[in-house]
């Protein structure tokens, strides 16, 4: 058992590494609230996405969130995907994603859904 960084009961990873240094740097910009995503079409028009970066709150974290297009409606998903499970052993990379106007949903609504890289078998 590796006690690396007084972790007597963690597992090691294959390279044996239970605690490593974690860093922190201040962000260039604060976060501003500017709305719902409801209210999307106002808040594009004045923070354009050629000047601003949009995040969203989801799960009590502040995420940055990419929005685009394909075909019909538009997408928003958070960055980055991230691990997802409460087992270490059954761990999958996903995302959350709200989508509008797009095929098989009602128009003018925002849809939730939550999207995995790999589902286990």
């Amino acid at each position: 058992m590796n006690t690396a960084g007084g972790i007597a009961d963690g597992h090691a990873g294959s390279n044996g590494v239970t605690n490593s240094a974690l860093y922190a740097k201040k962000h260039s910009y604060p976060w501003v609230d500017v709305g719902q995503l409801k209210e999307y079409t106002k808040i594009r028009n004045e923070y354009p996405h050629a000047k601003y970066e949009y995040g969203m709150s989801y799960n009590g974290h502040l995420r940055p969130a990419f929005f685009n297009g394909w075909n019909r409606g538009t997408r928003v998903s958070l960055l980055p995907i991230y691990p997802q499970n409460d087992s270490p052993q059954n761990l999958i990379f996903a995302t959350t994603v709200w989508s509008i106007n797009v095929d098989g949903a009602a128009a003018d609504t925002w849809w939730h859904r939550w999207v995995s890289l790999w589902v286990p078998n």
